[in-house]
């Protein structure tokens, strides 16, 4: 990575070179020099931008659940609630969720080592790890038990979270093991229509488990 010159440069280098680092040796192994070095920049910038290591891996978290779209998945959850009035709407709010999530994980801006990051963070007991549920996961993870027992108010906290990770979990087998499936796909990124269809599963599984009608989307 090349030396960047400004402030807003060099605070994105030490973002990125942080979750290099750790996608590629984990939390307990990377060390501010080893972050200033791989950034390009002098080790006091760490402290200068983020008042630390700490602040800097905080930061460089929320900067991995960032995306493009106007709004996060909270947001969009919220929105769809307005319109949960008969099953049409209701199957409809789920593929809105769906595609929303589908976007924001395979989006081209993201960078490649925010999935394997998570995975090192949530290995490493810690306070980044609490930091990771209490302030990154737990908001997504409250708005979609929120919107599915509007849905099912009869469903166990179980049964929501096995929908919850039934939904999530394939997105995020094909986003940990990114290399391995282009590899055997022979692309250098999923393909579109790939993409179309795994959407379009996870929308329809969604739905049936929910007791909606496939037919209506």
């Amino acid at each position: 990575m090349g030396t960047y010159s400004t402030s807003d440069e060099t605070r994105q280098a030490l973002i990125h070179a942080a979750g290099e680092l750790i996608a590629e040796r984990g939390v307990g192994e990377v060390s501010t020099r080893a972050i200033a070095q791989r950034a390009g920049a002098n080790i006091g910038t760490i402290h200068y931008h983020f008042g630390g290591k700490e602040g800097l891996l905080k930061e460089m978290l929320r900067f991995a659940f960032q995306t493009n779209a106007a709004a996060s998945l909270p947001a969009v959850i919220e929105e769809c609630e307005r319109h949960l009035d008969d099953a049409p709407s209701r199957a409809q709010a789920v593929q809105t969720i769906v595609r929303h999530v589908m976007q924001a994980i395979f989006s081209p801006e993201r960078p490649r080592w925010r999935s394997r990051v998570l995975y090192q963070v949530a290995q490493h007991a810690g306070p980044l790890r609490s930091f990771l549920r209490e302030q990154v996961l737990d908001p997504h993870f409250e708005a979609i038990t929120r919107f599915i027992l509007r849905i099912r108010p009869e469903w166990t906290m179980h049964e929501v979270s096995l929908w919850t990770h039934m939904l999530f979990g394939p997105v995020v087998f094909h986003a940990d093991h990114c290399e391995i499936l282009l590899d055997r796909l022979g692309t250098q990124t999923f393909p579109q229509d790939y993409l179309a269809r795994l959407e379009r599963r996870l929308t329809d599984d969604a739905i049936r488990a929910l007791g909606l009608p496939a037919e209506v989307v």
